[in-house]
C-alpha cells in the first residue's frame, strides 16, 4: 500500500503568561514577549489564548478550567512566571500577586502538573 501521511496534530495554545508582579522586586521577565509570539506563526495552535496578569486565583481557575475538555482535544499549555523552591525544596510557582515573604500566596509546580 501506499504510505499516508498524516496532518500534524491541531492543538490549542493555553498561555498563562505572567506580565507583571504586584512585589515590585521582581522585575518583568525578560524576553516574554518574544517566547510568547514565537509559538504563535506557522499555525501550529489554530486557536490560542492571550497573556494575562494571572493571580494565584487566576491561574489555578484557567489550570482548572482544562478538567473540562474533550478527552481527544490537545492543548500545549505555556507558562511563564518566576519559580523559586519553597524550604522543602519543592518548585514554587510565583503567581501575578506572589509575597516572596509568605509561601501560601505561591502555587506548587507539582498542583500545575497534576492539571487533568
Amino acid at each position: 500500500g501506499l504510505p499516508y501521511l498524516r496532518p500534524p496534530a491541531r492543538a490549542r495554545l493555553v498561555s498563562l503568561n505572567v506580565n507583571s508582579y504586584r512585589d515590585r522586586t521582581l522585575p518583568i521577565l525578560p524576553w516574554r514577549t518574544q517566547d510568547h509570539a514565537s509559538l504563535i506563526p506557522n499555525g501550529y495552535f489554530p486557536s490560542h489564548n492571550e497573556n494575562g496578569r494571572f493571580d494565584q486565583a487566576g491561574l489555578v481557575r484557567r489550570l482548572s478550567g482544562l478538567r473540562g475538555l474533550a478527552d481527544n482535544e490537545a492543548v500545549v499549555v505555556y507558562l511563564s512566571a518566576y519559580a523559586r523552591t519553597d524550604a522543602s525544596g519543592h518548585v514554587q510557582v510565583l503567581p501575578a500577586d506572589a509575597d516572596l515573604g509568605d509561601s501560601a500566596t505561591w502555587l506548587p509546580l507539582q498542583r500545575v502538573l497534576e492539571t487533568e
